[in-house]
């Protein structure tokens, strides 16, 4: 540690100047003493620098608005860095390390932890845990999935507000192989519906213009004709779907409203989702196309439009798109960045064919790229393909990309 007292002179101002030696992290502390006391403290912590690095910290009689820039490459170009807390006199002596605890789930297929830490004084500063053997520390934020297959060493410690760091904690986590597969997408019973004529190849770009003059009304995402009887078109139920009108929905479905199943899907998928309320009711009841996959089925569909456009289905296209993926259609409305994804990707153990991509053809990018779903799940396919998962990945899927991946392999 080093330290720089300067005294408080009326009408004087101060900047002191620091210059980088290696490659690191430093924290500052700008302490104001009065009577030989500090009765206020500002806090800045684990700041990258190197050798090149300089900063300027620029004092003020509040502690509180002291600025301290730091140009990291110094090349002469500062950024202002963010305090990480201010301290009162009581906060200021905490010289006590933060305590963190862990708890452990799971271990079959996947395990999880989770990370409490305490702090007698100043409070937590952040906690942070290393899967890398301290290689690279990642800020806690919420329970973590372990999916790969045997030991995983995980260590973990917590800072606090006045900078007292924890020393590091170990726990071995131990997840076993997959022996069924895992998968968010509930009920495996789907079929094609009665006159259903949709193949597996996936549909291209069709213009809205022409799904707007189709002559035949049909059922959205699907082939047959609606009923004589049915007085909604295809444009109502996707504003229906939009505005979140349940009456239109229930209605249209010939169902009840149940406030207690829509409660139920709102916590138990708002965690991953941050759902609208029409999110909430295309859950929950589906449409007439969309309603044989289930709840947990309907949900997975959302995670894959919500992984290719960074959001929940807000507009008629959007839940237009969100029925042709759950009705093994693309979308019309198209990812650059998740078809690059897909595209990227290369199997030349599994998939060494001729032609395109390593024997990966443009349906299988649109697969990966929206999560399309198949016109009927086949679950032998789906264990064979997470053993193929397995081979490639070394663990099991866990995120919606992930999914996205294991049905390629699979269909």
């Amino acid at each position: 540690n080093k330290f720089v007292f300067i005294p408080n002179v009326e009408g004087v101002s101060y900047d002191i100047e620091l210059d980088g030696t290696d490659e690191g992290t430093f924290s500052l502390r700008v302490s104001k003493v009065d009577d030989n006391e500090i009765t206020e403290t500002a806090y800045y912590s684990d700041i990258p620098v190197n050798a090149s690095s300089e900063a300027i910290v620029t004092l003020s009689d509040n502690v509180a608005s002291t600025v301290l820039q730091v140009d990291e490459a110094g090349a002469g170009s500062f950024e202002t860095v963010s305090v990480a807390s201010i301290l009162n006199s009581e906060q200021a002596q905490d010289t006590t390390k933060p305590i963190t605890a862990i708890s452990t789930s799971g271990g079959t297929n996947s395990a999880i932890f989770t990370l409490s830490a305490t702090d007698d004084n100043s409070g937590i500063l952040k906690t942070e845990y290393s899967l890398d053997n301290v290689a690279t520390w990642q800020n806690y934020s919420g329970s973590v999935i372990i999916n790969v297959i045997g030991s995983t060493v995980v260590l973990y410690r917590s800072k606090d507000k006045a900078g007292n760091l924890e020393n590091y904690n170990s726990e071995t986590i131990r997840v076993s192989s997959a022996t069924v597969i895992l998968t968010p997408l509930l009920n495996s019973n789907r079929h094609p519906e009665r006159g259903d004529s949709r193949s597996e190849e996936t549909v291209p770009n069709i213009p809205r213009e022409s799904r707007e003059s189709e002559l035949e009304p049909k059922v959205r995402g699907t082939e047959f004709e609606r009923p004589k009887s049915e007085r909604y078109s295809d444009e109502d139920i996707l504003g229906a779907l939009r505005d979140a009108d349940i009456d239109t929905l229930m209605d249209y479905l010939g169902q009840k409203r149940n406030l207690s199943l829509e409660q139920n899907v709102l916590q138990k998928y708002s965690g991953s989702l941050s759902l609208n309320q029409g999110a909430i009711n295309f859950i929950s009841y589906g449409t007439k196309s969309t309603v044989s996959l289930g709840e947990g089925e309907r949900a997975g569909v959302i995670h894959s439009f919500k992984e290719a456009f960074n959001r929940i289905p807000e507009t008629n296209d959007d839940w237009n798109d969100i029925i042709r993926i759950a009705t093994n259609q693309a979308p019309i409305q198209r990812s650059a960045e998740a078809e690059k994804r897909a595209r990227a990707l290369k199997f030349p153990l599994l998939y060494s064919g001729e032609g395109w991509g390593k024997g990966v053809q443009e349906p299988d990018i649109l697969v990966m790229a929206y999560g399309i779903r198949p016109i009927v799940r086949d679950m032998e396919k789906e264990k064979q393909g997470l053993k193929e998962f397995l081979k490639i990945y070394k663990r099991v899927p866990s995120s919606t990309f992930d999914w996205n991946i294991l049905r390629f392999i699979s269909y």
